[in-house]
């Protein structure tokens, strides 16, 4: 499913991408997706790690910008963000999705 995804994404149009990107909530770990292609690094920061940018970084899952984390004990309605590292300059987003 994630890689017929990731086809559709780069290749095609994926009017499903909120299915895929953005955060999963599960008993064990909550799953963290975003596209940022130009991206170095990418960290997951919030209330569950005291907005450390250096506890839960993201691994770039493709070779075009597709970047996830999977993270236990965050709650819902934690508050995140990403913290994007690129060029030397540390950027924090919120999640589109």
């Amino acid at each position: 499913m994630l890689d017929n995804f990731l086809n559709n994404f780069h290749n095609h149009y994926a009017d499903n991408a909120y299915d895929y990107l953005g955060s999963f909530y599960n008993k064990d770990f909550t799953l963290f997706r975003v596209y940022a292609p130009h991206a170095n690094s990418i960290s997951v920061v919030g209330d569950f790690n005291n907005w450390n940018n250096s506890s839960h970084r993201m691994e770039k899952i493709d070779d075009r910008g597709i970047w996830e984390a999977k993270i236990p004990n965050v709650k819902i309605f934690d508050n995140y963000k990403y913290c994007i590292f690129n060029n030397g300059k540390e950027i924090y987003k919120q999640d589109p999705y």
